[in-house]
């Protein structure tokens, strides 16, 4: 965070520092008028850039967070409405071998046709269980986010001064 304030008081932009800070420059001794201590106006203003900062990471992270969740409810829609979808047709599936199975006409095309419906019931369960496992997964992602979003709110942040700089331009 670069804050600035001038000898008349005037409060210098963060974009104006930066710029006055890659400027070349020539060291010389400290001016006897030098305060090694900054001004209670550039403590003040160094405060507040420093809360802005903080506030617009904030800001960041919270769009961040909420651009994860939408991802992570769209792939959670795509991924049951699939799940669902399969389940939809085997259940077709099985209704239609089941009208088929009662207009049979030999015990022999009922083995057959009962079957193949064993396998598409025990297809029906699998695919049943796939739902409860693609809800438990989507769950478990949705607890990785909260625990993200926990430790977000945990940082704590820690300012240094690192230097104080005084220029005059000519």
């Amino acid at each position: 965070v670069f804050t600035g304030i001038s000898d008349e008081g005037s409060v210098l932009d963060s974009e104006t520092c930066e710029k006055l800070f890659n400027c070349p420059g020539v060291a010389s001794p400290l001016n006897k008028n030098f305060r090694s201590s900054p001004p209670q106006e550039l403590i003040k203003n160094s405060n507040r850039r420093v809360k802005a900062k903080i506030s617009e990471i904030a800001d960041k992270n919270r769009a961040l967070f909420q651009d994860e969740v939408e991802k992570l409810d769209k792939w959670a829609n795509d991924k049951i409405l699939a799940e669902e979808q399969a389940l939809k047709d085997t259940k077709a599936r099985i209704m239609a071998l089941k009208r088929e199975a009662r207009l049979a006409q030999s015990l022999v095309e009922q083995q057959s046709i009962q079957k193949r419906l064993k396998k598409l019931e025990l297809l029906q369960r699998r695919q049943r269980r796939k739902i409860f496992d693609v809800e438990d997964e989507i769950m478990a992602k949705r607890d990785e986010l909260i625990d993200a979003l926990e430790e977000q709110l945990k940082q704590k942040t820690e300012t240094d001064e690192l230097f104080i700089v005084r220029w005059t331009v000519i």
